[in-house]
């Protein structure tokens, strides 16, 4: 009895969802319509999903933008500066990964923890296997040569490479 009450209210509270989310489509409608149902949303926690596909469409604008520079710019020296914004984009990742697994991010003085202990710990979580631990900590170096410069340590094709497996690690672990 008291489940049946409970299903009721829910499809009750659904369907006033679903009927604000139809007016506030009209151009003419109130704009409280989009705010109510956007609160209503909020409330049911839906809108976690919507946080993490912005987060991901910023993350892979970072990744696009590495890859156009360097195919419009002098390969030799743009495979520095999107080493260096693909490796940033990857540490940042890491970061929303670890927090989505209730990893610490920051030590007890506030510092952040170092990228690489963080993808130890996402392996040791079970968050991803061991081949996986291995090309991040790869990447991880690029960007440190990236970082420091090691034009001669790493080519575009590998700044390439990184990017898109990035932007893959994003789409099979979301954060």
């Amino acid at each position: 009895m008291e489940l049946d009450r409970i299903l009721a209210q829910m499809e009750e509270l659904l369907d006033d969802y679903h009927r604000l989310v139809e007016e506030s489509r009209n151009p003419d409608a109130d704009p409280r319509y989009g705010v109510a149902a956007t609160r209503m949303a909020a409330a049911a926690g839906n809108l976690i999903e919507i946080e993490e596909s912005i987060r991901r469409g910023v993350f892979l604008d970072f990744l696009n933008m590495a890859v156009d520079l360097l195919e419009e710019s002098d390969q030799r020296y743009a495979a520095v500066s999107a080493g260096i914004l693909a490796g940033a984009t990857l540490e940042q990742y890491l970061r929303k990964l670890a927090d989505a697994y209730g990893i610490e991010t920051a030590n007890s003085g506030g510092e952040p923890v170092k990228a690489e202990s963080l993808n130890t710990k996402l392996r040791g979580e079970g968050v991803y296997d061991l081949s996986e631990q291995m090309q991040v900590t790869a990447w991880l170096e690029l960007r440190y040569k990236a970082a420091r410069g090691r034009r001669d340590e790493f080519s575009a094709d590998e700044v390439r490479l990184m990017a898109q497996g990035v932007r893959d690690l994003m789409i099979r672990r979301p954060a």
